[in-house]
């Protein structure tokens, strides 16, 4: 997904080379002292949001960040007047009484370094989230815990919380743990887990109440208490309309998709639509493309074995299944859909295709059982280079990425390197790979038959401690953030416990709903405003929560037998490659050793082995026999023109180009419904018939005067 706001951030920099007329009597400097706004200056497109090249205390208000070098600073009161800041780092300099922070509401986290004074006491009344002391040895341990705080929690059972000592970072040096005396009552979570400081996500698993625990350098240095309160919960009853059902990105629709018995349903806004019908799998697909552009693939394949790519049928070969974004036929041929531009393609990887591993985007089993590594990548011309490499790995038990268990119970891992794969044995007599926690925390290792847990990383070394698989409580855990582009816009927080109950945190409103199999997608309506949860419960009857409203009700499905809302494109079809790319190598790899291993447990395995691959066999496949589709329905701008305008990058239609177009960009890639383009293809810089953030990038450099 482009970052839009990243882009924007790049943006000011270069809109801060372009000449605006302003009225500059008007805009008086902030009377902060020269040496502080003299380093403002140098970050000026932080704090000069008109681009006078004046930073205006009324803006500096609006800063969310202050970063200084105290050296040849004085006063730093007027901090007191940043109501907005949140993050405060000073360094250096002669200054300290910082007493004037306790006068910023809105602080919340504040980094030290090197600061002349042994007294740190003030940061205890500022109740930060995080505080971070550098290169200030006067600053012992037990200065730092004098400072901290260890609050008490009261949580809703099936909701997540934070405990621990704060500020975080203070501890960064140090050794810590956090403990929990009842753990039927809370548990530790994966919801939160400071890297620098002992602050740990906790789940509320049943009312009661029970302490916990700081441990700092072997010592119990807090102590808080946990209070779990009984859930409001929602429980209507289950039902019998029990389906299967597949549920995905529909790019090209806008909508969340969902198939059940042959049918291809959207959910667009807070509403549910079909889509299609005799539908047998459908995906989601992205790609890169030149300058690194993203681009969005659906893939749709019909029960006659038709594969739409994009809603154009692929012509004169039928297939089996999608999956992993890729096609396969009954016969064993892999293809790959791919777009430039806006033109889909397919092209072949290989004849000899069995099933996919755990992960099939870069290896896929063949026909003999040999696990093999593909690569591909397409040139502008649209022309693939393919490259098949047989790894020598026969008939994998189990697999993750590119890390493989063999018929022999031999553990490999891959390194991928320029189109290659190169496999190293790890280890011999191994039972199964996991991620397993102990008394020093979480490790990736692997088991061996005999019972004993190896690292995975580095060298082979035995795990002590309690080796058991983490256990949480709940199922499911994931934030919902209401708007990607805005980093103050509130996330709505989802968790799905052992017992199936749903509970969602958004604004501190708790709502809890029984009998939940999973969370679907979170949509929003452009009428309204209003963000929805679609929710899928154990019976496949779909609900929706309004954020906003409270509101809970049963989506009743539209009847498939009316008119699809979209059908898929009849014109012109996408062709396949007409070149059938190279049979992968027949000649077997060197075989993985299948002699059993002595014991891990009793002496250190030898080196290594790397077993490099076969010569890999690479092909250029033809660009494939298609004309260019015609434009698709879904646009990204609003009223495109047919003629090209006279003016480069005059998008607002008044013959001129200049910043006024840049930010109306601006406003649109944002979202602004005020926001009018009138011609948008003024300002296709990349000429790729898209308007997007590259466009944009590319209209500031030209504004600005820059290749």
């Amino acid at each position: 997904m482009k970052k839009i706001v990243s882009v924007i951030a790049g943006l000011s920099v270069l809109l801060g080379t372009v000449p605006v007329s302003v009225n500059a009597e008007e805009a008086v400097p902030a009377d902060i002292g020269q040496a502080a706004y003299d380093q403002l200056m140098k970050v000026s497109w932080k704090y000069d949001k008109d681009s006078d090249n004046i930073i205006t205390m009324e803006e500096l208000k609006q800063a969310d960040l202050i970063s200084l070098d105290l050296t040849g600073t004085e006063d730093i009161s007027w901090l007191a007047d940043l109501d907005k800041c949140t993050r405060v780092l000073v360094s250096r300099g002669e200054i300290t009484d910082f007493s004037v922070l306790k006068e910023m509401d809105s602080l919340t986290d504040l980094f030290l370094t090197a600061i002349p004074t042994d007294d740190i006491s003030f940061v205890k009344d500022l109740e930060l989230d995080i505080c971070e002391i550098r290169d200030m040895p006067e600053i012992d341990l037990d200065k730092r815990l004098a400072v901290m705080r260890c609050p008490d929690v009261t949580v809703e059972k099936g909701f997540m919380a934070k405990i621990g000592a704060y500020p975080d970072n203070i501890l960064w040096k140090h050794e810590y743990t956090v403990e929990i005396d009842d753990t039927s009552v809370a548990e530790l979570s994966g919801s939160y887990w400071s890297t620098f400081g002992p602050i740990r996500g906790i789940y509320a698993v049943s009312p009661g109440e029970t302490d916990y625990h700081v441990i700092v350098d072997g010592e119990e240095r807090f102590k808080g208490h946990i209070k779990v309160t009984e859930q409001d919960l929602y429980s209507p009853a289950l039902g019998n309309t029990k389906a299967e059902s597949k549920f995905d990105i529909l790019s090209w629709d806008k909508a969340y998709g969902m198939l059940r018995d042959g049918t291809l349903y959207g959910i667009q806004g807070k509403d549910i639509k079909v889509i299609d019908t005799d539908v047998k799998d459908f995906m989601y697909a992205s790609s890169k493309a030149r300058m690194n552009q993203s681009y969005t693939t659906d893939l749709l394949l019909k029960n006659d074995g038709t594969l739409y790519v994009n809603k154009e049928p692929v012509k004169d070969q039928k297939f089996k299944a999608i999956e992993f974004e890729r096609a396969v036929t009954e016969d064993g041929q892999l293809w790959v859909p791919y777009k430039i531009d806006r033109m889909p393609w397919v092209y072949k990887i290989a004849d000899d295709f069995r099933e996919f591993p755990e992960e099939g985007k870069a290896f896929y089993i063949s026909k003999t059982g040999e696990v093999v590594y593909y690569y591909y990548v397409v040139n502008d011309d649209g022309k693939a280079e393919i490259t098949v490499t047989p790894t020598g790995i026969m008939n994998p038990k189990w697999s993750l990425g590119g890390i493989f268990i063999d018929e022999n119970d031999v553990l490999w891992s891959g390194r991928v390197l320029s189109g290659t794969a190169d496999m190293t044995k790890i280890a011999e007599n191994v039972e199964s790979v996991g991620d397993y926690y102990t008394t020093d925390g979480t490790a990736r290792c692997y088991k061996t038959f005999d019972g004993h847990y190896y690292d995975f990383g580095g060298e082979e070394e035995e795990v002590t401690g309690e080796q058991k698989e983490r256990d949480y409580s709940y199922r499911y855990y994931n934030g919902f953030k209401l708007d990607y582009y805005d980093p103050a816009t509130e996330t709505a927080y989802c968790t799905i416990s052992d017992d199936d109950v749903l509970t969602i945190e958004w604004h501190d409103q708790h709502f809890s709903l029984s009998g939940v199999e999973k969370v679907i997608t979170r949509r929003s309506d452009k009428e309204s405003g209003q963000n929805y949860m679609f929710i899928l419960r154990k019976d496949g009857s779909i609900w929706r929560y309004c954020l906003e409203t409270k509101e809970i009700k049963e989506m009743p499905l539209p009847d498939a037998a009316e008119q699809p809302a979209t059908q898929p494109a009849t014109q012109k079809a996408t062709q396949p490659a007409t070149q059938k790319t190279t049979q992968p190598a027949t000649q077997k790899a060197t075989q993985p050793a299948t002699q059993k291993a002595t014991q891990p447990a009793t002496q250190k395995a030898t080196q290594p082995a790397t077993q490099k691959s076969t010569q890999p066999t690479t092909q250029k496949a033809t660009q494939p026999a298609t004309q260019k589709a015609t434009q698709p329905a879904t646009q990204k701008t609003t009223q495109p023109t047919t003629q090209k305008p006279a003016v480069a990058g005059d998008i607002s239609g008044d013959g001129k180009f200049n910043v006024a177009d840049a930010v109306t960009i601006q406003g649109w890639l944002l979202g602004k419904r005020s926001v009018e383009i009138k011609n948008w293809k003024a300002a296709d810089f990349v000429n790729d018939g898209v308007l997007d953030t590259f466009d944009y990038v590319v209209m500031c450099k030209k504004l600005a005067g820059k290749k």
